[in-house]
């Protein structure tokens, strides 16, 4: 069974996160004029994050801007890497990720992340995930 019973499900927890964090912490995609691309497995859902504009959007479904970094992974990956359970690195490493792109990119998303986790844990209890 996974954490998001559908995409709807994952769209809210992450879009909560990105909209709690402060806009600092998404300076490194800006600064590196990254478009980080996520796609999801169980259940299929794409995030986007285009660090080439200012502020930096985010964007939750299908999209057509050239990413500068594809990541493929199951949705409860990416539900691990929020709560600061799994690192992106350590999930390459375990081929729980799949890269297309320069991986060195994703170390812009540390900052990002780290942040995401100090909230993430209360959004999944506020949308009753825990």
């Amino acid at each position: 069974m996974t954490v998001y019973d559908n995409a709807e499900q994952l769209y809210r927890c992450v879009r909560r996160a990105f909209e709690l964090v402060e806009p600092r912490h998404f300076d490194p995609l800006h600064q590196g004029r990254l478009v980080i691309y996520f796609i999801c497995e169980n259940p299929t859902a794409e995030l986007v994050i285009d660090g080439r504009t200012i502020p930096v959007q985010t964007y939750f479904g299908t999209n057509s801007i050239p990413p500068t970094l594809t990541i493929w992974l199951e949705s409860d990956t990416l539900h691990r890497i929020m709560l600061g359970e799994l690192g992106i690195v350590k999930a390459l490493g375990q081929n729980k990720i799949k890269a297309k792109g320069p991986l060195l990119k994703a170390r812009a998303l540390a900052d990002l992340f780290n942040e995401c986790q100090k909230i993430y844990p209360e959004i999944l209890q506020s949308e009753d995930l825990t």
